[in-house]
């Protein structure tokens, strides 16, 4: 929209003044489409602007998302005067006020505000010195979220944010401060020393500086590269007494904590966090993230995220053991995961396994196709080849979530450092499962062996999977690299043998199989397509073989 108002001539904006009724009458059979709309839809579409061009999430936090809406938004006022005296009319949408430069407009901003509930963001501090003529301390006084960019990381270098964070907010809500250099090494910068004057505050956003002791009234914690002013057992005190803690991120933190154990003991005694419903852990050293997730419990969380980026190369010698090392997330849950899993509703719950160039993820949740997982873990290290780590990836899965029926499993990476014994292990663990997705280079031959063996050789000749019923392959190999699409004699008797063993002991056919290749990988493609259906249409109601560069 606010694209479309840029590049709208001065005479197509004069045009479009002149189709509005001036008697506010109904509009002519003329009047464009635009000028039909009653208001409250109009004041829908400026609500769904109006985000787009205001919110930013708390890590996404830059000099743009704060000086870009003092330019964009005041643009609509442009376009016509039923659009202007809409816009104008609603306090609402002026309620944010981006002190980043333009005094004129930064005055129109507060007097529409009238007496709604005040988002002050302030881009640095000489721009909220200069503004404070037309903002005034009262205006500063009566916000409910209050935003401090740029804040000088030297702790003996006070200035006007410190004598801002001075006065009294009793309707504060919303705290956000962020340094101007948030990576420095050097020690974090303390300017929120108490919360006496923000009665009110429940959110505390920090990035780059160090953190206040009085935590325990807040809902909301995100803290991102700040030093910890607790040692860890202190720590995790305190996060025992925020009884009111629903969201806890914690972003490269831990370490700066004092006294933490080296040795975890198999019961730890951990804080329990009643109410929080939101976990996001980052670090960058595994043992600080093994210690805490170790000491807290949360029976009510609802998403979990955790992540160890550990961004240092390491010797020849830790490569090859981090390669040899059967776990990957098991060696961050010493005592297990259970106290950290979420409780997911009822219906399917798709599990998902990605290994990319430079990194690990291992997610669950009810709909990862259009929501985000329940629980995501994540391991990156940039000097490593992750290929051979999916068998302990995969194993890491049916382990830390053994209590959690899964239904659909999606992989994504290279098949051929998996033995046909581990994904034995699979589909005897993942006894819910219904649908199979699997992508990479390869026919994924070891995965067939491996679900003929955990029905051929089960001790109660059971059928492992019993609900099993569909399978997709997706061949999704590098532009340079040559390997196998299409499946040949040898791979077509292993997967017709697994297929004709499940409708022996099990009495039913595979609903459907699909099986995408890129044809220029092969030219012999339709002779391969026919050999495929031919064999499998026995076993399966539904083979499909597909073109992916030709699909629909």
């Amino acid at each position: 929209m606010t694209k479309y108002l840029r590049v709208m001539s001065g005479h197509q904006r004069a045009s479009h003044r002149n189709t509005i009724e001036p008697n506010g009458s109904a509009p002519s059979a003329f009047t464009p489409h635009i000028d039909r709309l009653p208001d409250e839809i109009l004041i829908c579409i400026f609500e769904c602007a109006h985000a787009a061009i205001f919110e930013y999430t708390y890590n996404d936090i830059t000099e743009d998302n704060i000086s870009r809406p003092l330019r964009e938004w005041p643009q609509l006022l442009l376009v016509c005067t039923r659009w202007r005296g809409l816009l104008r009319s609603i306090s609402h949408f002026w309620r944010v006020i981006p002190v980043a430069g333009l005094p004129v407009v930064l005055r129109d901003f507060i007097l529409l505000s009238g007496n709604a509930p005040l988002d002050i963001r302030m881009l640095n501090e000489e721009l909220a010195l200069r503004a404070m003529p037309i903002l005034g301390r009262a205006c500063v006084a009566s916000a409910r979220s209050l935003l401090l960019f740029s804040i000088d990381p030297r702790p003996s270098n006070p200035g006007f944010y410190d004598e801002l964070l001075n006065l009294d907010m009793p309707f504060l809500e919303v705290l956000t401060l962020t340094s101007a250099n948030p990576k420095s090494d050097s020690p974090k910068r303390s300017i929120l020393r108490s919360h006496q004057h923000y009665p009110s505050l429940r959110e505390l956003v920090l990035c780059g500086l160090r953190a206040p002791h009085n935590i325990t009234q807040l809902r909301t914690i995100h803290f991102t590269r700040c030093e910890l002013p607790f040692s860890f057992d202190g720590f995790i005190s305190t996060l025992s007494q925020c009884t009111q803690l629903v969201t806890l991120d914690l972003g490269f933190c831990l370490s700066s904590l004092n006294s933490i154990p080296t040795i975890i003991a198999r019961t730890p005694r951990r804080a329990k966090l009643e109410g929080l419903r939101e976990l996001t852990v980052q670090e960058s050293l595994a043992h600080p993230l093994t210690a805490f997730l170790a000491s807290i419990e949360t029976p009510s969380v609802v998403y979990c995220q955790i992540e160890c980026r550990e961004t240092n190369p390491r010797r020849e010698e830790d490569t090859r053991s981090f390669h040899n090392n059967s776990t990957i997330f098991r060696r961050l849950f010493t005592s297990g995961f259970s106290h950290l899993t979420p409780r997911f509703p009822p219906g399917p719950i798709m599990g998902y396994v990605y290994i990319s160039d430079d990194r690990c993820t291992v997610a669950v949740g009810s709909d990862l196709d259009s929501a985000p997982p329940n629980i995501a873990l994540l391991v990156a290290r940039y000097d490593l080849d992750w290929k051979p780590v999916l068998s302990a990836a995969l194993e890491d899965l049916i382990s830390l979530f053994s209590d959690i029926p899964i239904t659909t499993l999606l992989v994504e990476a290279s098949p051929y450092y998996v033995q046909p014994a581990v994904w034995t292990k699979i589909f005897t663990a993942l006894s819910s499962l219904q649908c199979l997705e699997l992508t990479g280079d390869g026919t994924w031959i070891a995965m067939w062996q491996g679900l003929h063996r955990a029905s051929a050789d089960s001790p109660a000749g059971a059928l492992c999977c019993p609900d099993l019923r569909s399978v997709r392959v997706d061949h999704q190999s590098r532009a340079e690299e040559i390997h196998p699409a299409q499946p040949d004699e040898r791979d077509l008797e292993i997967i017709v043998t697994a297929l004709q063993h499940r409708a022996d002991v099990g009495g039913t056919r595979l609903e459907g199989i699909t099986w995408r290749v890129r044809s220029l990988h092969h030219p012999d493609y339709y002779a391969v397509r026919g050999r495929f259906l031919a064999r499998l249409s026995p076993f399966v109601c539904f083979p499909s073989y597909e073109d992916i560069e030709n699909a629909d």
